[in-house]
């Protein structure tokens, strides 16, 4: 058991971790997206009878959305020397 001040030591401690991680921006490369979503799906969606791929397209579908996942796309893609692809989203 935890004692009341121990709880708060450890939070305040998970707290700054996780500051510190959004101030570098490197939350992507410090978290598993695909156990996240997972652990997400199995605790929240599963019991709604959404199939796990449908999730996890809308989740990608939405991520794709935020400028800074294009950004690290992109730069990863010409990291590895591919050419983006245009599109055809309307």
């Amino acid at each position: 058991e935890l004692t009341e001040d121990k709880f708060a030591q450890l939070r305040n401690e998970s707290a700054q971790k996780v500051s510190a991680l959004e101030a570098a921006n490197r939350r992507r490369e410090m978290y598993d997206g695909k156990r996240i979503l997972d652990e997400f799906f199995k605790q929240h969606i599963h019991s709604t009878g959404m199939s796990k791929e449908i999730f996890v397209y809308l989740c990608a579908k939405e991520a794709a959305a935020r400028t800074s996942v294009a950004t690290f796309v992109e730069s990863l893609f010409s990291a590895l020397g591919i050419e983006p692809v245009a599109s055809s989203a309307a």
